[in-house]
C-alpha cells in the first residue's frame, strides 16, 4: 500500500512537471514540488515523533506456572500525528501470549495503552523484553520499525504437585490433615482438659459426664502438638539434573517439594528448604503463610549449578536438626553420604525420607540398590516415576523405614 501511494504522488508529481512545461505556467512547477515533497515532510514528521516517543510497561512482580498474567504497554508521547502501529512484546522461552497486539486500544491523556496476558509453562525468574514498536508516518508512506530496550523481570512461581500415594504415606508424619475447630479456644489435637462451655465452642466436644456432675456445659479442651519441623532438601549439584525443560527431574522436584512444603504449613509445621548455596528466610524454619511465599520464592529462583550434595549440606546443618524434624530429599541420582546422614540422625528420632525422581521407564538396579541402602540406615525411599508428556507422576516404588 505504501509503495503505490508513493507512485501515485510521483506520477501526480511527474504529471504536473509535464503540464507546467508544455504550458509554460509557473504556477503548476510550484504544485509540482510541494506535490513531491510531501512524502518527504511526511517522513521528517514521523521520524522526529517516533524519536519523541516513549514506551512502559506494567508486569507484575510474581506470577504462577501455567496461570495467565495481565501486561500492559504504554506509549507516551504524540503517536495521534503517526499513522496505523502495530507493538509487541519479545518474550522468554517458556513464555507465551494468549492473543497477539495488533493495535493499541484505548488513549487516554496522550497515552496509548495496549494490553494482553501472557502464560509462562516454567517457573523461574524470567525477562520479558525488549519492546518492538512497529509504525508508519502520518500519511502512511513509510513504516519505521523500532525497537526499545525495555526489560521488565517477572518470578514465577512453581506450581505445587501433590501426588496422592505419597500424600497418603506421608499423611502420619503431619498427623491429622485438619485442625478441627481451627481458631476456637481450645481446639487442637492432644487431650488437655475440660473447662466451662464457651460462646464458639463445637457442641459435639461436650463433655456429658462433667455437665451432669456440675449442672453446667463443659467442653473436652484440646492442645495443637508441637509444630514440626519440616526440613525440603532439593539436590543441586550441576549435572544432576536429568532431562530438559519443564519434565526435566529438577522441576519434578522442585514441584513435589513445593507440594510438600505447601501440605506442611497448612497443617501447622514449620517448613523451610535445606538446598546448597540458599542462605535467607526459606532456609530458616517458620510456619504460616508468609513463609509459604517465601519457600515459593526461593524455589522458583534455584538452579542445579552448585557443587554441594545433599548430603554434605545436611552434615553441615546437623545441629539444626532435632527429633521434631523430618528430612524429605529429593533427587534423581543417588548420594551415598545420605545413608550416613540417616545413621547420624536416628538417635536424635528425626527421619529422612528419600524421594528419588525417575524419568525413566524403569528403576535401573543401581538405584534400587542404594534405596535398600537407605532403607537398612533407617531412612524411608520412595521411587515416583514421572512423564515427560505431561506434569504428572505416581509413585512406583515405596520402601517405608
Amino acid at each position: 500500500m505504501s509503495s503505490m501511494k508513493l507512485i501515485t504522488v510521483a506520477i501526480a508529481a511527474l504529471f504536473l512537471l509535464v503540464v507546467s512545461a508544455v504550458l509554460r505556467f509557473s504556477e503548476l512547477y510550484i504544485m509540482s514540488a510541494a506535490v513531491a515533497s510531501v512524502p518527504i515532510a511526511s517522513y521528517l514528521v514521523g521520524r522526529i515523533v517516533v524519536r519523541s516517543l516513549r514506551c512502559s510497561r506494567e508486569v507484575p512482580h510474581f506470577a504462577c506456572e501455567d496461570e495467565p498474567f495481565r501486561v500492559s504497554l504504554h506509549l507516551h508521547g504524540k503517536s495521534g500525528l503517526l499513522g496505523p502501529m502495530e507493538i509487541d512484546d519479545v518474550l522468554p522461552e517458556w513464555m507465551e501470549k494468549a492473543a497477539s497486539l495488533a493495535d493499541l486500544p484505548s488513549e487516554s491523556e496522550g497515552v496509548l495503552t495496549a494490553t494482553y496476558t501472557a502464560t509462562s509453562n516454567k517457573r523461574g525468574e524470567h525477562t520479558i523484553g525488549p519492546l518492538k514498536l512497529r509504525v508508519s508516518d502520518p500519511l502512511g508512506f513509510f513504516m519505521f520499525n523500532c525497537e526499545y530496550p525495555l526489560m521488565s523481570r517477572v518470578v514465577v512461581l512453581p506450581r505445587p504437585m501433590h501426588i496422592p500415594e505419597l500424600e497418603v504415606r506421608r499423611a502420619g508424619s503431619f498427623g491429622e490433615y485438619q485442625f478441627e475447630g481451627t481458631g476456637a479456644k481450645g481446639s487442637g489435637t492432644d487431650f488437655h482438659g475440660v473447662r466451662e462451655y464457651q460462646p464458639g465452642d463445637e457442641l459435639r466436644r461436650i463433655h456429658w459426664a462433667s455437665t451432669a456432675r456440675h449442672g453446667r456445659l463443659n467442653v473436652v479442651e484440646f492442645e495443637h502438638r508441637r509444630a514440626q519441623d519440616t526440613v525440603i532438601a532439593i539436590d543441586l549439584r550441576r549435572g544432576s539434573e536429568v532431562g530438559y525443560g519443564r519434565y526435566s527431574s529438577l522441576e519434578y522436584a522442585i514441584r513435589i517439594g513445593a507440594g510438600i512444603a505447601e501440605e506442611a504449613l497448612m497443617l501447622g509445621s514449620s517448613a523451610r528448604l535445606m538446598c546448597a548455596g540458599l542462605e535467607g528466610a526459606a532456609a530458616s524454619p517458620a510456619t504460616g503463610l508468609d513463609q509459604l511465599y517465601v519457600i515459593f520464592d526461593a524455589l522458583a529462583r534455584i538452579q542445579a549449578n552448585q557443587t554441594e550434595a545433599i548430603s554434605d549440606v545436611l552434615l553441615r546443618e546437623l545441629d539444626t536438626l532435632s527429633g521434631d524434624s523430618v528430612v524429605t530429599c529429593l533427587s534423581a541420582s543417588p548420594d551415598d553420604g545420605l545413608a550416613r546422614c540417616a545413621q547420624l540422625l536416628a538417635p536424635k528420632g528425626a527421619k529422612i525420607n528419600f524421594i528419588l525422581i525417575n524419568p525413566a521407564s524403569e528403576l535401573e538396579r543401581k538405584a534400587e540398590e542404594y534405596v535398600l541402602q537407605l532403607v537398612a540406615a533407617g531412612a524411608s525411599a520412595t521411587v515416583v516415576e514421572c512423564s515427560t508428556e505431561a506434569v504428572e507422576g505416581y509413585v512406583r516404588y515405596d520402601y517405608p523405614a
